[in-house]
Parts: structure tokens; C-alpha cells; sequence
């Protein structure tokens, strides 16, 4: 008897087996903006975008690499009968193996739904075998003219994500990193000494904020920022090779956003400060992957190298108007130094006021030229993307899709134009920060901070509740600080914030794949159960209380008369009068 109820138990269990992670798509920006549903559950049956009707309670399962914009918004901005839509991302994706029209393709997808709000709850998923499976065995149901419905055999999707909550925490933080000259003794009254500006952000905006993304547009250029600043600490930590000049390093977040970060920190850093800054140089996109280089509309395009751009705004009013082409040429010599093809890339500084400036700027150097700071951008990207608020870091933009060897040429030019400004008299054969010298050793300390940038939830960064980020932002502070003589926090308010903001929260789902039977089976094995449960209760009877306990509780029960115990209090009361 036990045995049949523990086999009936796994019978029951079994399809709960095997579940995996989706990615739910983001509710809301900061702003508030609506992007996606608010649901976050669904359960349905596996269709396909096979004719023309939208099945009732259906999960409408898309493969990214195969879908149409058109065809999606068709699905999720339509009220519609479906209970969801799953995009299919592939199992891997790296540098090599993804074609161009692929990244190119989930762009335009992910464009699309943050043009405008999904009437229906959408998530993200990696295929897997039981997937795989689903949706072969759905293709040859449509192939055999017997599509699934509620009524026929089928495959069944189930997705249980959270809540969302709301956020505590309305302010996000930037991280500076100071490293002193030798002569700069912090004195009242004394102008501090020349200083440069090497700085990146280290947040990105994704539609799937629970899913990895942002390795390149993101993470490259804060972890080249980190492993500079471990270099540049040794020449400072010597006496014999101390300079005389200051380098700050600087993580900014709202980058997405045009770099609200970095325009918030310039308008509150001290006068004097911003002043003293003769040269600065922002690290964005320098992984080399194909889901930044959306340029490339065919393979062989891809395949070719990609080239780094070295980004350039020059305000023609400002009297820094000659430094800046002074330093934009020292890049561009320490480029051709170190064997770095280098294209230079030269735009107009967008005159208005800091809030248009942020609506605006896409890349960094452009909020440092406005400040009359000598400012380049390097990056692979041949173009600032123009008219993308936010900045979307595709799913595609993977720790697995960067190209260490492109990092390691930006970041050697970024050293080598450092090391020649704090140094001036070095001879044009030395090279005092020569990532060469350790490559293994530069390339498994980019690898590590990529993957940890890019691993935390990619939400906005003033979530501090979120575990991933609040461990992410500490371990950058910890780093900065023991790297420097000095590390700061700023913290800053993103502009349009509302007053109350509404967490990204539930950004992931567990989701299970089912196998179904129809509406008859379903119907005929809860009867078989029934039967089952009751020969069961029936047997449990018979054993404890015995044969005549059952007939006692089946049997019909004798009528009684109900006593009238108003009119028997009245007979009595009038026999004793």
C-alpha cells in the first residue's frame, strides 16, 4: 500500500523537475516609464506564430534569431488572449559563433519593446533540451493539421516570478579614486597640482535586468579603469618614481542615461579641482564584441578586426580649444607607439543647458568638454549612438562575447598616453606601463571583474537593496581604496526621478516545461485518482474500525422528532398552576 502511494506521489511530482531561470522584462525605468506588464506569472500551453489566431491561454514561444519586430509587437502590444511571450535566446553566444544578423536582430527586438509598453507579460529564457523538445513536438503537431489547444495533448509552460517592491534608496553613487604627487600636501590656499581624469561607467541598462548583460558597453572600460589604477598605485607607492602630477580614476554610474554620472560629478566637484584637470580619457565600449559592433550588417564585416575610435568634442568657444587638440594628438601618438590602429572621430559640442546636455550625450568626453576639460573617448564603436535614451546593453553584450586582446590595446594606449603626460621627459622608446610584460596575469584580472560587473543584475544603481549590487558597489569601493591615497564616494540624485520609484524586483521566474495530456485524459486520470483515494479511504476504514463501522456510516440514519421545548415549558407551567 505504501509503495503505491509514494509511486502515485512521483507520478505527481515528476513534471516539476528539470526547471530553469527566465527573465521577466523590466516593469519601469527610473523615470517611471512603463515598459513592460506588470504581471509577473504565467501559465499556459506551447504555441508557435503559426496563423493568423492568437490562441487562448498560450505561452507564444519566439526564437530571437527568427522573429520579426513586426511580429512581436503583433504579440505584445495588442491586448490579447495570450497568458505570455518567451523569447528564445540561444544556449551560448560568444565573439565567434554569433552571427552578425543575429545580434543585429535581438537589437532591433529589444528596441521595439522599449518603443513602446507590452500589453502582455514577456520573458527571456535560454534554450534548453526540454525546451527544445517543447517546441519540435509543438512544430509537428501544426505540421500534422492538430494544433495544441486546452483540449488536446500538449506542452505546458509554467512561470512563477516575485512581487515587485519598492524601492528604499532614491540616490546613486560614483566612486573617484585619487592618486597624490609628492608636492601635494593638500595645503590651504595652495592650487592643487595638474591633475588627469581617467574614468568609465560600470552600469548598464538591460530590458531583462536579471540576466547578465553590459559586459562590453559597461564593464571593459570600468575593469581597464581598475587595472590602470593598480598600475599607476606602483609608481605612486615609490619614492623614486612618484610623479609630480595627480591622476584621478573615476566609476560612474547613469550611463545609460546619458552619462548622468559623470555630468553630475563635473557640476559638484570643487572649482579649483576641475580646474587643475588638464586632460582626461573615458574608457566605453572597448570589448570588441558583436553586440556593440551593430555596424557590421554581414559576417564578413564582423569578421574583420574592429578598429578603436578615439572620440573627440572641441568647443570652439572655450579657451582650452588648443589643449585639446594638444592632447587628442598625444593620444593619438601614443596609439601609433604601441602598433594601435586609431581612427579619430570628431563631433560638435551640442550647445543648451545640463539637462539637455544629458538628454543628449551618449559618451563621456562630451559632458568634460563643456567644462573646457581636454577630453577624448576611446572606444569600438565607430558612432555615439545617437537618440537611445536609455542606452540598451543587448542580451547579447555577454562576459563570454568580450575580446580580452581589444581591451588590453585600449587600455595599453590609455597607459602609455598617461604614462607620457606624468612623465614628459620619458624617452619615445620607454614604456613605464607595459601591459605586455603580464599578459596572463592582465588578462585574468579583466576577465574577473568583467564577469563580476556584468553578472550583477544590470538594474539601476541606486537599487542598493538588490544583494548583487550592493556586494558589487562594495568591493569596488575596497578595491579603489586600497589602490589610492584616497577614495571617495559621490553620491547624486538621477534628474526626473518621481517621488515614489518602483523597484525592479521579480526580474526572474522559474520557469518548468510540462508535458500535457487533453481535456478527455485530463478528465479520465483526476476520475481514476478519485477512485483510487476513495478504495483507499474505504480500505483504511475497513482495517481500523471494521466492516460494520462503514455499513454504520452509509446506512440511513432514523428520523426523530424535534421537541418543542417552548410549548413543553408552557404544559408544565400550567400543570403546576
Amino acid at each position: 500500500m505504501v509503495t503505491k502511494v509514494l509511486a502515485l506521489l512521483a507520478l505527481v511530482l515528476a513534471p516539476l523537475a528539470g526547471a530553469q531561470t527566465a527573465y521577466r522584462l523590466l516593469q519601469a525605468d527610473y523615470q517611471g516609464r512603463q515598459i513592460g506588464s506588470k504581471h509577473y506569472s504565467a501559465d499556459g500551453y506551447v504555441t508557435l506564430p503559426r496563423g493568423s489566431a492568437k490562441p487562448y491561454k498560450a505561452v507564444m514561444v519566439l526564437p530571437v534569431n527568427s522573429t520579426s519586430p513586426e511580429a512581436l509587437a503583433d504579440y505584445t502590444q495588442q491586448k490579447s488572449s495570450l497568458s505570455c511571450v518567451l523569447l528564445v535566446l540561444p544556449s551560448s553566444w560568444d565573439s565567434s559563433g554569433m552571427p552578425a544578423a543575429d545580434a543585429s536582430n535581438l537589437l532591433r527586438l529589444e528596441q521595439q519593446l522599449l518603443a513602446a509598453p507590452a500589453q502582455v507579460p514577456v520573458f527571456f529564457a535560454k534554450e534548453t533540451a526540454a525546451l527544445a523538445d517543447a517546441v519540435a513536438e509543438t512544430h509537428a503537431m501544426f505540421e500534422r493539421g492538430a494544433p495544441p489547444t486546452l483540449q488536446t495533448d500538449r506542452y505546458q509552460l509554467a512561470l512563477q516570478g516575485k512581487m515587485p517592491t519598492q524601492l528604499a534608496s532614491k540616490q546613486a553613487t560614483n566612486y573617484v579614486a585619487t592618486l597624490r604627487a609628492a608636492d601635494d600636501h593638500l595645503k590651504l590656499g595652495v592650487p592643487p597640482p595638474p591633475a588627469l581624469l581617467l574614468t568609465a561607467h560600470f552600469d548598464s541598462f538591460s530590458l531583462a535586468p536579471g540576466s547578465p548583460a553590459g559586459a562590453d558597453a559597461a564593464a571593459s572600460g570600468a575593469a581597464a579603469c581598475l587595472l590602470l589604477l593598480r598600475l599607476l598605485h606602483r609608481l605612486y607607492a615609490s619614492p623614486e618614481t612618484r610623479p609630480s602630477r595627480n591622476v584621478m580614476v573615476l566609476l560612474t554610474t547613469g550611463g545609460p542615461y546619458g552619462q548622468q554620472g559623470l555630468l553630475h560629478w563635473a557640476a559638484d566637484a570643487d572649482p579649483a579641482q576641475l580646474e587643475a584637470i588638464e586632460a582626461a580619457i573615458v574608457l566605453d565600449s572597448i570589448g570588441g564584441s558583436v553586440a556593440v559592433q551593430q555596424q557590421a550588417a554581414t559576417d564578413s564585416l564582423r569578421r574583420q578586426q574592429p578598429q578603436l575610435h578615439m572620440h573627440h568634442a572641441a568647443d570652439s568657444s572655450s579657451s582650452s580649444s588648443s589643449s585639446n587638440v594638444a592632447w587628442v594628438d598625444a593620444v593619438a601618438a601614443a596609439a601609433a607607439r604601441m602598433g594601435v590602429q586609431l581612427t579619430a572621430v570628431q563631433q560638435e559640442v551640442a550647445a543648451g543647458t545640463d539637462a539637455a546636455a544629458a538628454a543628449s550625450a551618449s559618451l563621456g568626453h562630451e559632458h568634460l568638454a563643456r567644462k573646457g576639460v581636454p577630453a577624448v573617448s576611446l572606444s569600438y564603436m565607430t558612432a555615439a549612438p545617437v537618440g537611445q535614451q536609455p542606452r540598451v546593453s543587448s542580451l547579447a553584450d555577454t562576459a563570454a562575447a568580450i575580446n580580452l586582446d581589444r581591451v588590453l590595446d585600449a587600455a595599453q594606449v590609455a597607459a602609455d598616453a598617461i604614462s607620457r603626460w606624468l612623465y614628459p621627459q620619458l624617452e619615445p622608446q620607454l614604456c613605464l606601463l607595459d601591459l605586455s610584460s603580464e599578459p596572463q596575469q592582465h588578462r585574468d584580472f579583466l576577465a574577473g571583474w568583467i564577469k563580476l560587473l556584468s553578472t550583477a543584475p544590470s538594474m539601476m544603481p541606486f537599487d542598493k537593496a538588490d544583494p548583487g549590487i550592493s556586494l558589487l558597489h562594495e568591493n569596488i569601493f575596497q578595491f579603489m581604496r586600497t589602490h589610492s591615497h584616497s577614495a571617495k564616494r559621490h553620491m547624486w540624485t538621477p534628474a526626473g526621478t518621481p517621488a515614489s520609484i518602483t523597484a525592479f524586483g521579480g526580474t526572474t521566474a522559474t520557469m518548468r516545461v510540462l508535458k500535457a495530456a487533453g481535456f478527455m485524459q485530463d478528465m479520465l486520470l483526476l476520475a481514476a485518482v478519485l477512485l483510487y483515494l476513495g478504495g483507499l479511504w474505504v480500505v483504511l476504514v475497513v482495517a481500523t474500525r471494521g466492516w460494520a463501522e462503514l455499513r454504520a456510516m452509509w446506512a440511513p440514519k432514523p428520523a426523530t422528532r424535534r421537541r418543542n421545548t417552548k410549548g413543553g415549558s408552557s404544559s408544565n407551567s400550567s400543570k403546576r398552576s
